[in-house]
């Protein structure tokens, strides 16, 4: 069952994500919203006499979301050991068969190593539990209607940073939930006016973030004078990434810490595990406060091409045998949409992994004719060539990527099919204006005379 069929009719008449799930928020965050929504207190004060008379109990459509997000947090905190070897890897991850693992023991015995099989930190039903709610949260987070009730309660109860913190966040089966998680993490960060419904310049982005860093600053310099003089003193740039938060706020307790987070509007969670965690509340405050990166800068940092990362990533590019058993770590097109630009940003990613899947094809129909082999003690034959990248030069005004690198090409022996591919691999060197020192100009000479007789 998906939980887009689950959620289909409820969501149509807003019943489960609209205003009652406010009443499971912290008092200050739910202080926060009034302020930001003051339209909004007016039926706010009738739902709570509503509430008062039914005998202060939640209904379900205000119970059923932070239940379930409840039970997410509890699952994904506290894991199911799984069975051994059976590694999901992120995506369409299976147990190995019998006769696989015969084969492995016996080349341990013959190696003379014994390597045990670790059990997986969580099962494979928790596994693709957490994955679907992932992926519901995002289709919630992606719609102005959801987003404006869900946001709120999702950032009271700090969700994107008790998954960083989990341990599934780190464990081998976790790939695709992590993958997942940074969608989350996207949308919980997308920049809009949830008021509004109006895309965010860059300019409001930048004004908001010295904002909260002077905010910071002010109650640093009132109330923690001493500790944290320094950072109440220094200018925003030289404060506000990660590092150099985490920096500033050591000298200060734990105590102290907790103190700050109330007096910067980030409740935190009535547990006392929580609060007994250095780690957790000092995360909280370096994600709220920290310098993010545009759109326009995470766009123009992705490459040209695809590397080995994403090539042979099932849960970014499927292959054509994706069965539809698990969710997949990419964008969807649905009839609504946060702004026109999350509209681009969605078509643009999935054309860079349309791009990506016809590249692997090709490179999956060259090795095949290249028939590489593996020798007898365990390395491959040489690549046809070794590129070596001898120097590059600096970047230009406002970009973050060099100008320009000088490669050099040191090629081997070819046989008369990797003459050709050769031959056209060096016109892609001169669209991509790199300069490819041949070192052998009688190997060159092969290569013409091959393309000119082909």
């Amino acid at each position: 069952m998906h939980f887009g069929d689950l959620f289909r009719d409820a969501l149509q008449t807003d019943r489960l994500v609209h205003l009652p799930l406010w009443q499971a928020l912290s008092p200050s965050g739910l202080q926060a919203q009034l302020r930001q929504f003051p339209e909004l207190k007016q039926r706010w004060a009738k739902l709570e006499a509503l509430r008062k008379s039914q005998g202060s109990k939640l209904s379900v459509e205000a119970s059923f979301v932070p239940s379930l997000l409840a039970d997410f947090l509890d699952t994904v905190e506290h894991p199911t050991p799984g069975v051994p070897g059976t590694h999901s890897n992120g995506g369409e991850g299976k147990g190995k068969d019998e006769g696989e693992e015969e084969e492995e023991e016996e080349e341990d015995e013959q190696s003379g190593e014994v390597t045990a099989s670790k059990p997986a930190l969580y099962d494979r039903p928790t596994t693709l539990y957490l994955e679907r709610l992932l992926e519901l949260l995002i289709d919630l987070l992606a719609q102005l209607n959801t987003r404006r009730f869900l946001l709120p309660l999702i950032m009271d109860l700090h969700l994107v940073v008790r998954c960083r913190l989990s341990p599934l966040f780190r464990a081998l089966e976790g790939k695709l939930f992590c993958q997942l998680l940074d969608q989350v993490r996207f949308y919980e960060r997308y920049e809009i006016d949830d008021k509004t419904g109006l895309p965010l310049t860059e300019a409001d982005v930048i004004a908001n973030h010295y904002d909260s860093i002077t905010r910071l600053q002010k109650i640093a310099f009132k109330y923690f004078s001493t500790e944290l003089r320094k950072l109440a003193l220094s200018s925003v740039s030289a404060i506000d990434s990660r590092h150099n938060l985490a920096e500033h706020l050591a000298p200060i307790s734990l105590q102290q810490l907790c103190t700050l987070c109330d007096k910067l509007k980030l409740p935190l969670p009535l547990n006392e595990s929580f609060r007994s965690s250095r780690a957790f509340v000092l995360e909280i405050i370096t994600t709220a406060l920290e310098r993010r990166k545009s759109q326009k800068q995470q766009i123009n940092s992705l490459p040209l091409y695809p590397d080995e990362s994403v090539l042979w990533d099932e849960n970014l590019v499927p292959s054509m045998h994706y069965s539809g058993e698990t969710c997949l770590a990419l964008p969807k097109l649905n009839l609504q949409f946060l702004t026109f630009n999350d509209y681009l940003l969605r078509n643009f990613h999935l054309f860079r992994n349309e791009s990506t899947y016809e590249i692997r094809e090709d490179i999956a129909h060259v090795v095949t004719r290249l028939r590489p082999k593996l020798a007898n003690n365990g390395i491959g034959r040489s690549p046809p060539f070794l590129i070596r990248c001898s120097a590059q030069m600096h970047s230009r005004v406002y970009c973050s990527l060099p100008s320009s690198i000088f490669c050099s090409l040191s090629p081997f022996s070819f046989s008369v099919c990797c003459r050709v591919d050769y031959a056209a691999l060096l016109e892609y060197f001169a669209a991509w204006n790199m300069r490819a020192h041949i070192r052998s100009t009688v190997l060159l000479m092969h290569v013409d005379r091959t393309v000119r007789s082909w």
